[in-house]
Formats: C-alpha cells, sequence, structure tokens
C-alpha cells in the first residue's frame, strides 16, 4: 500500500485531458451517451430498472462507509473510480480500460486523509456529472437552487434511465446503487422519477460533523495547490464542498444559501457548515413529511451507531432496500468502520443553532432520550 495519500489526486496529463474532453462541453456529453444508448440498445432493451437505491447525505456525514459497506452486495450495481472520466460511455470506457494497466494501480489511502483504503476498483460518487451535463444548460436554475421537476430538460429522464441499466449490463447486477450528496435535495424529484426507489440518509452528530467539514476543508485547498489539475477532477466530478471551489448547497430557503456564502466569505466555517447541515437536513425533512411516497422510501441511518453496531444496522438496511440479507457481517468486515473521530464543536452558539433538526433527525432515527 502506498503511504503518500496524494498519490491517488495526482491526475495524469491523460486523464486529464479526457476528462475535459468527456465533461467540459455538457452538448458533447449528451451526444456521446446517446451514441452509445444506439449503439447498445438491443442490449439495453431487457434490462429493467428495479428500486434504485441512494446515499445522500451531507458530505463528511458516513456516506462513503455506507456505500463501501453495501457495494459489495452481490445484487448491486454502482459506480467505481475506474469508471472516471468515461461517465458518459460506461460501456465503452470499461472496453477501452480493458486495454489499459490503469486497473492495477495499488491500494491508497483516499485524499481526504480519514483512512479509507481505496483503488480504481473502489465504489465512489460518480453520478452527479450526468445531472450537470443535462443542467448545466438550464438558466432557470441559479447555482444553489433546489431542483424540481420543472427543471428537467426534455430527454432528461430517459437518458439518465438508459445509463442506469447501462451500470446494471456493465457490472451484471439487477439492482442500481449510488451514493450521490447532492440528491438530499432531489429526493422529491428522484421518487416521481423512480417510484419505488429507496434512499438511505446517513446523519453524523452535528458537532462532529461540523468539525470534520472544516478539517476537510483546508485539507483540500492543500491538495489542490500542490496538485492544480485535481481541482479541474474534482469539480468535473460536481464536488463542490469543500476546498478553492467550495459553494452553498442548493437548498429551498434562499436566504439561509446567503447567509451559508455570507459565513464563509467572512471566514467562519464553522458557522458556515452549521448552517449547511441543519439547512439540507431540515429540508429534507419537511420534502419527506410533504410527500407520502417518500416517507416509506427513506431510512435514516446514524453514522455513529453504524459504526459501533454495523452488524444489526446492516441488516435493517437489506431489508429497507429489499436485498437478500444473510452477509451482514461480511459486508460489513470489508469496510474501515472506525473512522477518525474528529474532537466535536462545543460552542453553545452552534448547538443552539443546530439543535432544531438534530432533535428532529434524532427522532427518525430512533435516538430520542438515548
Amino acid at each position: 500500500m502506498q503511504n503518500d495519500p496524494l498519490s491517488i489526486f495526482e491526475v495524469s496529463g491523460a486523464d486529464h485531458l479526457l476528462g475535459g474532453f468527456f465533461l467540459s462541453w455538457p452538448r458533447l456529453s449528451r451526444l456521446l451517451a446517446n451514441l452509445e444508448s444506439q449503439q447498445r440498445g438491443h442490449e439495453l432493451e431487457a434490462i429493467d430498472i428495479e428500486a434504485p437505491i441512494w446515499i445522500c447525505g451531507v458530505a463528511r456525514g458516513g456516506s462513503t462507509i455506507l456505500l463501501r459497506a453495501l457495494a459489495e452486495h452481490r445484487q448491486v450495481a454502482t459506480h467505481r473510480y475506474c469508471d472516471f472520466p468515461g461517465l458518459p460511455t460506461p460501456l465503452w470506457w470499461a472496453e477501452q480500460l480493458a486495454r489499459r494497466a490503469r486497473l492495477e494501480t495499488p491500494d491508497t489511502e483516499r485524499p481526504h486523509g480519514d483512512g479509507i483504503i481505496i483503488n480504481e476498483r473502489s465504489p465512489e460518487a460518480m453520478e452527479e456529472p450526468l445531472w450537470q451535463a443535462w443542467l448545466a444548460s438550464q438558466r432557470r436554475l441559479r447555482p444553489a437552487e433546489a431542483l424540481t421537476s420543472e427543471h428537467l430538460p426534455e430527454g432528461f429522464v430517459s437518458a439518465h434511465g438508459l445509463h442506469l441499466k447501462k451500470m446494471l449490463h456493465l457490472r451484471g447486477a439487477p439492482r442500481y446503487l449510488a451514493k450521490a450528496n447532492d440528491h438530499l435535495s432531489r429526493l422529491a424529484v428522484l421518487i416521481e422519477m423512480y417510484p419505488d426507489a429507496r434512499f438511505l440518509i446517513p446523519v453524523r452528530d452535528p458537532a462532529e460533523h461540523v468539525a470534520s467539514s472544516i478539517r476537510q476543508h483546508h485539507r483540500m485547498i492543500k491538495l489542490a495547490k500542490r496538485s492544480p489539475r485535481s481541482r479541474a477532477w474534482m469539480r468535473r466530478l460536481g464536488h463542490f464542498e469543500f476546498g478553492l471551489d467550495r459553494r452553498p448547497p442548493a437548498l429551498r430557503d434562499r436566504s439561509r444559501v446567503r447567509a451559508i456564502f455570507d459565513a464563509f466569505e467572512a471566514g467562519e466555517d464553522a458557522l458556515g457548515y452549521a448552517l449547511w447541515w441543519s439547512g439540507a437536513y431540515g429540508e429534507a425533512l419537511d420534502v419527506i413529511a410533504e410527500h407520502p411516497a417518500l416517507r416509506a422510501a427513506v431510512r435514516w441511518v446514524s453514522h455513529n451507531q453504524f459504526c459501533r453496531q454495523p452488524v444489526a444496522e446492516m441488516t435493517q438496511i437489506l431489508e429497507h432496500c429489499g436485498l437478500s440479507a444473510g452477509n451482514e457481517a461480511q459486508l460489513c468486515s470489508e469496510v474501515a468502520l472506525q473512522p477518525k473521530r474528529q474532537t466535536p464543536l462545543n460552542s453553545p452558539e452552534l448547538q443552539a443553532l443546530w439543535a432544531p433538526t438534530w432533535s428532529r433527525c434524532r427522532e427518525q432515527l430512533g435516538l430520542q432520550g438515548a
């Protein structure tokens, strides 16, 4: 295993150019995806999309650990590091990968510095560029504005479904699984697109979560300065939670978005991330309450509880997702379930800010009074 956490973050010249080719021009990205769909249509036609599973929360909330555990289940197909930057055409890209030595990269700790070991075959959040390839041209959707079904361009739903079918075909599994934190603000849209979808929302104690976010932000600034190509790589993946390109999340409450932006601009990272945490989870709770279909489709997962009792939590997660049980211990043993703990923030002002949302989350998690 390599000891330098930056090694996986060093982007080769070839991959940098390929990433620009595939993802810097949305119209080209959509064209290539459509061409692949036409060529491989006979293979995709017979594939059904059954109850896709999305893991969505706030970055640093435990979504990666949950993804890594579920990705080992034999019934699911998910994106992996090796799928990037050829996301628009995953089948063609996989054929090219078979001719390259890229899959032989050694294990290394991921750039986040949190003890999670990765290689090119590790599962990763890769769906966001597919959304941006379509939404980037929608001028009605301002930066950080919450998405609604009326924002979806004509043809997007069909194209998105075809991509899911491609991943199912590529991995040879019947259920699609993805980590997509940005989907926390798209729950209503996704349940409309896929009425049988299942959602897992990991939640971490906000005092730990905000502390971890601040640490990650400063770490990503250092990494981007050392490796400029990695900055473009992260932008193309749609990761804007930390680093030089940090920007507020998509929220319905525009005043909350402005408050987050102002806090970051003033150098008040703790306040900004506390507003982010409470705003994102608070709005998700509201949206779920407004849509009866979402109430049954969503399961809240305590990150802290999952780390303490992974097998018991995984049993309930598999039941919610409709995945076969019996190998919970094996799934959980594949992941580093004890991440590096952060010193919680104990500011009374911040605790008062997130307390109402945290209380509502604890109720969903069954932790009230615990």
